[in-house]
Formats: structure tokens, sequence, C-alpha cells
């Protein structure tokens, strides 16, 4: 201990240690913060001492107590009494996983009973945990057994009394004496670890709601093979996902525990010490820029603001108690869309609820009020297929379900792909893991520029007077008119036009509503429209009816008649348009022409050398570059040009910069073709149509006339 202590600074490497004692064998153990620390440490002492062997321990089964085993039944039997007499319990549990061992037995409440402790595999415990199971004549509460240790002669942790030399100290009022001998048992409880610490210590050093007993029994249950929280954080690690959402994340006996640190992730979840933390997300630090939204985080519900290339998503994870919400977790999350609904949303949670929409066979209440979430706050749900997400077993019926939901606001929506359920995360667990990327990258994230040259709505009722007004007094203001084209070069002519577009321009952005780009789905009709309108009309009188305390017996039903002829009009009419495509869709039809091109044409080719017309290579993308510009863009000279080239070349010379060039100096020009008349152009005019694509400009026929 001291050679390491000696020739390793931990403060100067910045790692986290919890603890360091020795044990027989000239051993040491240190107990780390975080695994990272512990490589590092590892990789301290193998490079700066010598002679010393490092090694990680291993990690540990889970155990349970038994509680109220009859003194006369052999411990030997326990392992095998349970495997036998339990097999309807274990039926969902392989062989293989099917580990039992004891370990040792304690004094039960009464003198002729014990409480026995056995080790068994995170399957058997996620399965007997907090249940009653068989043994011999009996019905034994299994409940979790901590694996921490504590020294009942010094109330110490990490070793036991046997090998403890320290002076007596008691767990209960933390005088120097056995805890068992203390005259004051029943008053004056006072904890020996915390009053050393300098904290609040008016409770026995052996209660459970002792911060340093929560904050060694955390470090002890590090080392274990856990449930299926331990069991996803461990294969998360090696995943490497980026952010993790997570219910129900108990890793503690009264499910009030925190989940456990996660190296390199930070965990946001409810940090009330009495309430049951049943939801929780954990980022992966660096990821970018992120808060807990504290003010809306409970226990059911965690909200994290995540900016990743410049771009803000609100995470949600959610868990919803089946049956009633008591908590309210449905209005919470409502009400949270509401006030963050300019931000995109992704919501990940258990919300016992079913539904068709999310691949359900059949819905219920739940089911419907998420339904009509995501019909209020154009949601998506991103679920596929229909894969259940749970699946358990249960009085020998094996029952499954799809309760875990994905749902996004529709531009994370569109940017969510390779959503699929996993089984090999969390195997021991009753609920299958999802995995989904999301898009973030800068191509993704630019809003798709609209191609059209439309900006202005002139469909409606616009009043052209006023408009032609308005055009004129500001032509006026500019002083515009009062400038000679005809004495303009073709320099100042392009500045005049540019200088008239922008103050037609000008008047249209006040004049003028924009028109904004929509995008319409191709087999979408009035009707499903109106059938839309009709649906949220009854759900918003639905909701009024119960805020009143009104009968809604009558409106309930027709809500949910609306509901079903939406949602099958829906399929109906995408099923019937996308078959009347395929029916159109013939021989030489847009595809298989498209094909037949992309087929026999070149595939484009990387950056590559070039063989020169001398034998030689280009030796950079620089030399290859100027090899192609030479080849498809010569530079102009006179050394292939012809007699007419030549003409004009000495035409263009002779002019200099000050005078304009003039039609009769061009030869081949016919001087007798008169100009454009404005009388001309203005009828053309009258003929062109409104709906004709307008140009860079975006002034459409009707602004033109």
């Amino acid at each position: 201990m001291k050679a390491v202590q000696e020739k390793v600074d931990v403060v100067s490497l910045g790692i986290g240690i919890n603890g360091m004692r020795q044990t027989k064998n000239n051993k040491v153990i240190i107990n780390c913060e975080t695994e990272s620390d512990r490589a590092r440490l590892s990789a301290a002492i193998k490079e700066k001492t010598s002679g010393i062997t490092v090694t990680v321990p291993n990690v540990r089964n889970p155990c349970l107590r038994l509680l109220g085993v009859i003194n006369e039944y052999a411990n030997d039997r326990v392992a095998e009494a349970i495997s036998k007499q339990n097999s309807r319990i274990l039926e969902g549990v392989s062989e293989d996983n099917r580990h039992i061992k004891y370990i040792r037995c304690v004094k039960g409440r009464s003198d002729y009973t014990k409480n026995v402790i056995i080790e068994v595999s995170p399957q058997i415990w996620n399965v007997l945990k907090d249940r009653k199971v068989k043994i011999g004549y009996q019905n034994i509460p299994a409940v979790d057994q901590t694996p921490i240790q504590q020294c009942y002669r010094c109330q110490g942790f990490g070793h036991r009394a046997t090998g403890c030399t320290v002076a007596n100290r008691c767990g209960h009022c933390a005088e120097n004496h056995d805890t068992r001998c203390c005259p004051r048992d029943s008053e004056g409880q006072r904890c020996v670890n915390c009053r050393e610490l300098g904290k609040p210590h008016d409770h026995p050093a052996y209660s459970q709601s002792c911060p340093e007993w929560q904050k060694w029994d955390r470090i002890a249950r590090a080392a274990i093979r856990y449930t299926a929280t331990y069991e996803m954080i461990n294969n998360v690690k090696e995943k490497k996902y980026d952010v993790i959402f997570m219910t129900e994340p108990y890793v503690g006996r009264d499910k009030k525990k925190y989940t456990c640190d996660m190296d390199g992730y930070d965990v946001y979840q409810c940090t009330d010490l009495n309430a049951i933390s049943k939801s929780c997300i954990a980022v992966r630090r660096k990821l970018g820029k992120y808060i807990g939204l504290t003010q809306h985080i409970t226990s059911n519900f965690v909200a994290v603001e995540l900016t990743r290339n410049n771009r803000k998503m609100c995470l949600s994870s959610i868990y919803v108690e089946p049956g009633e919400d008591p908590s309210r977790t449905m209005l919470h999350l409502e009400q949270f869309l509401q006030l963050y609904g300019n931000k995109e949303h992704i919501v990940c949670g258990d919300l016992n609820g079913w539904h068709p929409l999310w691949g359900s066979t059949r819905d219920n209440e739940r089911g419907r009020a998420i339904y009509d979430l995501t019909v209020n706050y154009d949601l998506i749900v991103c679920n596929k297929g229909n894969e259940a997400t749970f699946e358990t077993i249960t009085h020998t019926q094996k029952r499954q379900a799809i309760i875990d939901i994905t749902i996004a606001t529709i531009g994370m929506a569109n940017n969510i792909v390779n959503w699929r359920v996993n089984r090999e995360v969390i195997p021991t667990s009753d609920h299958h893991g999802i995995e989904f990327a999301i898009k973030t990258s800068q191509e993704f994230n630019k809003k798709i520029k609209s191609t059209s040259t439309y900006k202005y709505n002139t469909g409606g009722r616009i009043d052209w007077e006023e408009f032609r007004t308005k055009l004129k007094e500001n032509t006026e203001r500019s002083n515009i008119n009062d400038i000679d084209i005809d004495q303009l070069d073709t320099a100042q002519i392009d500045t005049y036009i540019n200088n008239m577009t922008n103050i037609i321009t000008k008047t249209c952005d006040v004049q003028l509503t924009r028109k904004e780009p929509y995008f319409k789905i191709p087999w979408w009709t009035q009707e499903l429209t109106d059938m839309k309108k009709k649906v949220i009309f009854l759900h918003h009188r639905l909701q009024d009816l119960k805020r009143g305390k009104k009968d809604i017996t009558n409106i309930l039903n027709e809500v949910q008649e609306a509901r079903k002829e939406y949602v099958t009009k829906i399929r109906t009419t995408s099923s019937n348009h996308f078959r009347d495509f395929c029916s159109k869709q013939g021989k030489d039809d847009v595809w298989s022409v498209t094909n037949r091109l992309l087929k026999n044409s070149i595939k484009l080719q990387p950056p590559s050398t070039l063989k020169s017309e001398d034998g030689r290579y280009t030796l950079s993308t620089q030399d290859t570059a100027e090899k192609l510009a030479a080849k498809f863009f010569p530079d102009d000279t006179s050394a292939d040009d012809t007699a007419h080239h030549l003409e004009i070349r000495a035409i263009t010379r002779n002019n200099n910069n000050n005078r304009q060039l003039q039609p009769e100096n061009i030869p081949n020009i016919d001087n007798n073709e008169p100009p454009f008349t404005t009388n001309e152009i203005t009828e053309i005019m009258k003929y062109m149509s409104p709906r004709k694509a307008p140009g860079i400009d975006h002034l459409t026929a009707d602004i033109c006339q």
C-alpha cells in the first residue's frame, strides 16, 4: 500500500478514489470512482512500480434473502427446493441461467426461524425478487440482499468484524461499546460515520437511509451482475450510445436508489429521495450542448434540451402507470408540448397504451389518449412493424404487447432511421431495448430550400388599382422615370433594370402576400381534410364536456366513430392511389427508362490522375483539374480563328469602353430590322398566363401587366 501511495500521485492524475484498504496475503483493494479512473490507475501502477500485479475483480452475481425459513430445514437443500418447487415461476429462465448457491444464514425474527442468503443469476434475481417462493412446506418471501459489507465492530464499510482491529463503536449511539450492549437502545440514535464527516447523524449507522450507507451500497452494487438496468448500462457502454432513455431504472431494493453512475454519461432523473424514480435520460458527455429541464422533471417524466449542429431538440423519457395515471403524467406531457411547441421533440418511454397506430391488435383508453395527442400536436409514431416490445410469462401464460413507444415531431421523425427492437441489449428484462439513429449532420439539418420562383400570392382578391398607384408613387419618388434609356450604355441599362426590379419588388412586399411553400400529399383529398377537422372539433368538444363534468356518453361514441372512419379513409385512399399508380406503369414507364439510362451510363469517377497526350500522367488533383479545364474550357486565342472570328475580334478591339457597339458595325446584322416598340411589348404581355413560372425576379405576368 505504501509503495503505491508514494509512487502514484492520484491527485495530479485526477483519479477519484472511494477507498483503499489492505487485506490478507499482502493484497491491497482500491475502490475507484469510475471505470476510466480504474483503467488510468492500473496503467499508472504498472508504469511506475515494479513487482506489483494489478487485477480487476470479477463481477459477482446478486443475492437474495429468504425470510423466515424454519431452522430444521437443511441449508444445502434450499437451492434444490427453489429450483424444483418453483418451476412455474422459473419457466422463462433457461437452464444455463439457473444458478442458485447457498451463501450463509443469519438469525430470523424468532428463535424458530432463520434468514437464508443465496447467490443467484441475474435472471433468477429478476424473477424471484419481491415475491414468495416455495421451500419445503413453506411459502417464503424473497427480497434483495445488499452486497455491502459493514463491520459491526467499528461500523466501517468494506470489511467484516472478524479481521477488524479498531475499537468497538456502537452502531446505535456512536459511543465506544458493543452495539449489542448499548444501554440506550431505544433512544439517542447517532451515526458514527456521518458524525465524523460533519453530516446530520440522527440515525443509526446501519440505517439504510444513512447517506454513507447508501454511498457504499451503490459502490458495492457496481460490482454485481444485477438487474436489467445494470445489464443495460454495461451493454450501452460497449455500444457507445449517445443518448439513453430509461424507464423504471430501479437499482435498489426499495426502488428509490439512483441509477448507478455511468462512466462518460450525465444521468438526469428525479432527485427527490422520497420519490420512486421511474424514468431517466443518460447523455454522453461532449455530445453537444445539453441541459436538463429541472422545472419539468418528475419521478415519471424527464426532459433534456440538446443543441447539436445549431439545432435544438427536446428529449423526453416518460413512464405512465398501467390502468390509472395517478401522477397525471399524460397531462404533464401535453403541457410540456404546449410550452415548447416551437421546438423539435422526441418522446420515448413505456406509456402502457395499445392502439393499431403502432401495431397493437386492439386499443385501450390510454392508447386512444396517445392517439389524440399525436393528432393535436402533429406528432409521428416512429415504431416500425408489429414486434412486441414487452414479453413476460404469468401463470404459465405468455403475455406480450407493444407499449414502449417512440413519438417525434414531423421534423425529427423524418430524421429518425433504423428504428428497431433489439432483444440483445437487456435480455433479462421483460421490456426489450429499442434502437434508432438520428440524422443530425449539417446536410440533413438544413431546411430544404424551395426551388420554386413563385414568391407572391396573386391568386386571391387583389386591388390592382391600388397596386398601380403605390407602384407609381414609388417610381416617382425614385426619379427613375426621368432617365433617358436611349442614352444608356449596356452596363447602365443593367443598373437601370436592377433598380426598377427592386422598386417593383418592394411594392409587392407591401401590397401582396407571400406564397408559402406547401407540401401536399399526392393522394390527399378535400374529404380527408374535412374529416380531420371533424375529428379535432369533436375532440375539443369532448374535452370541454369533461372539464364541465357533463355526460359524455353520446359524444364519446361519436368521437370514436369519427376517428374510425377517418383512419379507415386514410388507409383506403392511400392504398387506392398506390394501386392506381402501379397499374399505370407499363413497359416503358418512367422507372424502366430511368433504370436503363442509369444501367448504361458511366459511373461518376472519383478524383484520379489523367494521362496527357505526351504519355505522362498528372501528379496531383490540382494538375488534373488544370488539364480538364484546358481540355473543355480552352483559352480564347486567335490561333484557330476563322475569317469571320477575326473580323469580330477586330471590331471589338477598335471599340473602347466608353463607346457603344452599334449594330451597323456588326457584320451579318440586318440594319432594316426595327426595334421593339412599347405597344408591341404591352400587347404581348396581355396574352401571358400568370400561372407560368416567373423568373429569378419572382414577378409573374399579372404583376407585370
